[in-house]
């Protein structure tokens, strides 16, 4: 046999085998790509499901049927129904765990929804219980006792949960757009209800108010510094109300406040000197500033220099030079050089003198 028949043979052979591969591959790809059916045990667990969402839908529907309220309790009622019910079917295709969840969450609603029917209808006596077991034991018998009890049960729970609910959203809402100073106030006003007599949490309220730039705020907070100052006048009580007073331009009261700092025991006359100082040049009213301060001095204070370079500021200020060059120079002569007291009065007196040449 010639050899150009033997390999013309092969060829072919070889050929069909080739063709017969790819019908196999091609074959083997449509079954990859042909998707997975159900099986039966899921099939039939979809369908025990269904049933079980079914029987539970007519007990729960029977009493927003049956009972003679407004139609809107059935119409939430069955919508609530067809969702979950569908919303199981499709859960049951992917596994066994999401229609029990999702039957649970069905339940809880329905009864929240039954809980409001009971509030609206039965608490208040709407309706006629002996006629309604009446129509039920004529359609389901024994519905009407295991509907009753579980649902006046959770009537005071459905309730309870709405008040909750409707607290926080609202706590949540008036939250929105709070400053963290609006926050810290409510919280200090709860504490000042509830510990009216505490001093710290009255001066805490007190300097919150202060902090507020509308006049109400200011006028809360010179109240409870007054109700401070009355039950214990010490200097920072003082101090307060008398910048409460400064703020809404009352400095007749406000230098009246600084200067009883001034005759407290273990008085700090530095500063209430500066205070009166301000409101001194605050109000214009220099000459008062002069008196007060001046009286202060009468009483041979520890910080008397200090309060001679305030008092020379307010001479200097009104036109007297030659007093407050005096005052200056009271001040150089009995401060140690170096200290920061004596480098004021210094910087005072060439700024005076610039100024009086």
């Amino acid at each position: 046999m010639p050899l150009r028949q033997v390999f013309g043979g092969l060829n072919r052979v070889l050929e069909k085998m080739n063709d017969f591969q790819n019908m196999n591959i091609g074959a083997d790809q449509l079954q990859t790509a042909k998707p997975l059916g159900r099986s039966c045990v899921s099939h039939l667990f979809g369908m025990l499901m269904s049933a079980i969402f079914l029987l539970l839908g007519v007990l729960v529907m029977a009493p927003l049927v049956f009972v003679p309220v407004s139609s809107g309790y059935a119409v939430i009622g069955g919508g609530i129904f067809a969702i979950f019910f569908f919303w199981q079917r499709r859960a049951a295709r992917r596994g066994c765990f999401g229609p029990i969840i999702l039957l649970a969450m069905f339940l809880a609603t329905e009864l929240v929804l039954l809980g409001l029917l009971t509030q609206e209808t039965w608490t208040y006596g709407k309706v006629d219980h002996a006629k309604l077991q009446q129509m039920l034991d004529e359609h389901a018998p024994g519905l009407y006792a295991a509907v009753y009890d579980t649902v006046e049960k959770t009537g005071s729970i459905a309730r309870q949960v709405l008040q909750s609910g409707s607290s926080s959203i609202r706590s949540a809402l008036n939250n929105v757009g709070q400053s963290d100073s609006d926050k810290k106030l409510i919280m200090l006003e709860e504490a000042f209800s509830n510990c009216p007599g505490d001093p710290a949490v009255v001066l805490a309220l007190a300097d919150a108010y202060m902090a507020g730039n509308d006049l109400a705020s200011t006028r809360l907070a010179i109240a409870l510094y007054e109700a401070l100052v009355e039950t214990d006048p010490c200097d920072a009580f003082l101090s307060r109300l008398a910048d409460a007073y400064g703020k809404i331009f009352r400095y007749d009261i406000a230098f009246a406040t600084a200067v009883r700092r001034a005759w407290l025991p273990h008085a700090m006359m530095g500063r209430a000197a500066r205070q009166i100082a301000f409101f001194a040049v605050s109000s214009g009213d220099l000459p008062r500033g002069i008196f007060e301060l001046e009286n202060i001095l009468r009483l041979n204070p520890v910080e008397s220099e200090e309060i001679m370079l305030l008092l020379a500021g307010l001479y200097n200020d009104v036109g007297n030079k030659q007093q407050a060059q005096m005052l200056i120079d009271q001040v150089i002569a009995s401060t140690p050089a170096g200290l920061s007291l004596a480098e004021t009065a210094a910087k005072m007196k060439q700024a005076t003198g610039n100024r009086h040449e």
